[in-house]
């Protein structure tokens, strides 16, 4: 071994090696020659030498630490420029801390058993964490936290293996009223459920179901539906075209079951039909402008259109209406009077319905200034009535052979035989031979005072003429074939024909004006807050806020058929008492009372004593 005075030799394992020294510079550093190293141990088991290029700090035993003996003494590991390289795993027992500006971890996976991470640690508040987040390089992928909204942004889809749930029930929402969702993908069979499952969107084999509540939305496009339950709208709007209303279909409408309309069915198109029936045979068609026309379709023989009024009642008794049809202008202008019913046909019961019986008038309704009130009948009998004159604008009234004309009791006028000969004027009963002549109260069959007249012409003369006979008949004979007896008098100045018997037509009688008689009472008489007794065909009442009393005249065997009409004109408190005379009762009763504005009865004189309403 050589000496040097700045040297130190060193035997290797008891092997003197000329060129191993330890030198020491001129700073009093050590100086190792490159690869030559410091062993430590027994084993030699820790080294710390140069190899020329990169420096070693090598243990081959237990731990190699690097430490210090203090506590909060630091250790520093390279310069503030360079790097440091962790060849194999890391473990750090203390916190990490890393001021640097970047830190980059190169691993495959980065395990932290941290529960917390936190990312712009701190700052002030979210405007200064505003673009903290986790950016994965290469893929474009980043969860940024915005400031703006103070809320976590994705820019790439995110898969859940699990359940996406908020952290409070019935708090949160799945967007907002300014950044909505597109599209909501779920698999076969998935299940929106509201309030834990009360209600449910259910989707199964193209189906979407609504169950456990109501679909309430203010529109639904589809191109078909299906509902196990009921399809309700609660929106109010009328609808007054095909385009308005809360349900609407550019389309028919098919309903399996009853159709119930709550206010009006509109039918907007000219000559609009309903159909009735599973053949649709009986047809309610608008006739544009005009009116409705109601048809039956089948061309067959015997297959007419009837039009059937039926009522429900289970109990007909005496005088109940079956059916009404009523005619009526409720538009007009000048209203009271002239908007009430102003004509009607109605079907009237004539006494209690039962196995045997369902007699029944036909009650004919006109109205002058009044509601209608019946003016003729129809008896269930056959029997015409009428309240005022008959006026016969055909050349004949035709009478069934042996017929004859009564006066409202009942007793024949004229009695007819089959031939159309009259067999029987008034109530005598006639003998050969005599004439017809008056009494002084009636005309009746009486005996001429000649033994015979034959005569071309009898000229007027300046009296009376009376054709008298104390016995036997009065006839006037026209024997000439198809001759009439004429019966003509002065009207005013005017020579006029009052009545023409027609020979060619067995005697049939044409009255030139109307036939009067004693029961056609004809007039009208208004009484203004005041009693009155009733004398006139038609009564008015006033009450001014009092009741009033309309006290009948008597029912008599020589007025029976007279009818009287009592009305209440006024909307005042007071009512009307209609009320009988003497011991007369009005069906069956004393009196009736009417209470309402433009309330009327009519009553008719049916035997002594007896009124009867109409």
């Amino acid at each position: 071994m050589t000496y040097s005075p700045f040297g130190l030799g060193i035997t290797t394992l008891g092997t003197s090696q000329a060129s191993k020294f330890v030198s020491v510079d001129s700073n009093g550093d050590l100086i190792i020659p490159d690869s030559d190293k410091f062993k430590f141990g027994t084993g030699s088991d820790m080294q710390v030498y140069h190899d020329g290029s990169h420096g070693y700090l090598t243990n081959a035993t237990g731990t190699l630490k690097l430490a210090t003996e203090t506590s909060g003494i630091a250790i520093s590991i390279g310069h503030t420029t360079s790097e440091v390289t962790v060849n194999d795993n890391l473990t750090v027992t203390g916190d990490l801390t890393v001021n640097g500006t970047t830190t980059t971890i190169n691993s495959t996976t980065l395990t932290v058993d941290d529960l917390n991470i936190v990312l712009a640690s701190g700052a002030a508040d979210s405007s200064a964490a505003d673009g903290a987040g986790i950016t994965i390089d290469g893929a474009s992928a980043s969860l940024i936290y915005d400031h703006t909204g103070t809320q976590w942004e994705f820019n790439k889809n995110v898969e859940f293996a699990g359940k996406l749930l908020p952290n409070a029930d019935a708090t949160y929402d799945l967007g907002s009223t300014s950044l909505g969702w597109n599209d909501l993908h779920m698999g076969s069979g998935g299940v929106i459920n509201f309030a834990n499952g009360d209600v449910t969107l259910t989707h199964s084999s193209n189906t979407l179901t609504v169950a456990g509540g109501t679909l309430a939305t203010a529109a639904l496009t589809a191109s078909t539906g299906t509902f196990s339950g009921v399809l309700k709208t609660d929106d109010t709007t009328d609808a007054t075209t095909t385009t308005d209303g809360s349900l609407q279909t550019d389309g028919g409408l098919s309903v399996a079951k009853d159709a119930v309309i709550g206010d009006d069915l509109i039918l907007l198109s000219d000559s609009s039909v309903i159909h009735f029936g599973g053949d649709k045979e009986i047809t309610l068609t608008h006739v544009a402008d005009t009116g409705l026309t109601l048809k039956h379709t089948a061309t067959a023989d015997d297959k007419p259109v009837t039009l059937t009024l039926a009522t429900g009642e289970t109990d007909i008794a005496a005088d109940d209406v079956i059916g009404v049809i009523n005619f009526q202008a409720p538009d007009e202008g000048t209203g009271t009077d002239a908007i009430l019913v102003a004509a009607g046909i109605a079907a009237v019961s004539e006494g209690d319905f039962a196995a045997d019986n369902n007699a029944t008038k036909l009650s004919f309704r006109t109205a002058a200034s009044e509601a209608a009130s019946e003016k003729m009948s129809l008896s269930s009998g056959g029997n015409l009535t009428v309240a005022g004159d008959i006026t016969v604008s055909g050349s004949d009234i035709i009478l069934d052979d042996g017929g004859s004309l009564k006066e409202g009791g009942g007793t024949a006028a004229f009695t007819f035989d089959g031939s159309g000969n009259v067999t029987k004027i008034g109530q005598d009963s006639p003998s050969n031979g005599e004439f017809l002549k008056y009494d002084g109260s009636k005309w009746v069959a009486a005996a001429a005072t000649v033994s015979g007249l034959a005569a071309d012409d009898i000229s007027a003369g300046d009296a009376a003429i009376n054709l008298t006979t104390t016995s036997g008949n009065i006839t006037i004979d026209a024997q000439e074939g198809d001759t009439d007896i004429i019966f003509k008098g002065t009207d005013g100045s005017s020579d006029t024909t009052f009545l023409t018997l027609d020979g060619s037509e067995a005697g049939a009688a044409t009255f030139n004006s109307t036939v009067k008689g004693s029961v056609f009472i004809d007039s009208v008489e208004i009484i203004t807050n005041d009693n009155v007794t009733v004398s006139k065909g038609f009564t008015g009442v006033t009450t001014g806020g009092s009741n009033r009393t309309a006290t009948l005249p008597a029912a008599a065997a020589g007025n029976v058929g007279a009818m009287y009409t009592i009305k209440k004109l006024d909307s005042g408190s007071g009512n009307v008492s209609v009320s009988r005379a003497g011991d007369d009762t009005i069906d069956g009763g004393t009196s009736v009372v009417l209470y309402h504005q433009h309330e009327s009865v009519t009553v008719i004189v049916g035997a002594a004593d007896t009124w009867y309403i109409m």
